[in-house]
């Protein structure tokens, strides 16, 4: 993706952020910093403090209040960023403070759903969640089936290295019992 893009995709998703940290109650958010949309112009600046905060690993995650004001990470349930570099609302009929379940890591905790409790969560029917579940499984297999063709190639070239590594200990085992059969005594 163009970097420029990029960077401009960000700051559309650090905006919706930003108005999330500001509906949500100052105590929750005494590690991360809140700018007040009403009262300045987000800066550069602003957007790399926030970007500094944003949890890099889900333990991290544990200390951010809930609903999670991170709208712009990849696991939040309220924006999506499609892979031609679009922002989709999620749910266009709420604010990201309103929502149940803001984290897809939280949801996956919770452990198994139903088709149609994980369709309300993200807001998809029950058959799309079914053929995002069928496509995500057959790139899964094929993965799996790639890495294990390469893992049988490896193993191949492997024997092959081991067995000419075996035949070289053998000649020059060989070599040396000619040598010392060949000493007169």
């Amino acid at each position: 993706m163009d970097p420029k893009r990029e960077r401009a995709l960000l700051r559309a998703a650090e905006r919706k952020r930003l108005r999330v940290l500001q509906d949500t109650p100052d105590d929750d958010l005494d590690d991360f910093p809140v700018i007040d949309l009403d009262d300045e112009q987000v800066t550069g600046e602003d957007l790399d403090e926030l970007e500094r905060a944003r949890p890099r690993c889900r333990g991290d995650c544990a200390a951010v209040p809930r609903p999670c004001p991170f709208v712009g990470c990849r696991y939040n349930n309220y924006l999506h960023l499609t892979g031609a570099g679009h922002e989709k609302i999620v749910f266009p009929y709420l604010e990201p403070g309103e929502l149940e379940n803001s984290c897809a890591l939280d949801v996956a905790e919770m452990g198994q759903h139903t088709l149609e409790e994980i369709g309300d969560i993200i807001n998809l029917t029950r058959e799309r969640v079914r053929q995002v579940l069928l496509t995500a499984s057959r790139r899964l297999r094929k993965e799996i089936h790639e890495a294990q063709e390469t893992w049988e190639k490896e193993d191949e070239k492997y024997e092959e290295l081991l067995a000419k590594a075996r035949q070289r200990e053998r000649l020059s085992q060989l070599r040396s019992r000619r040598r010392y059969s060949t000493i007169p005594r």
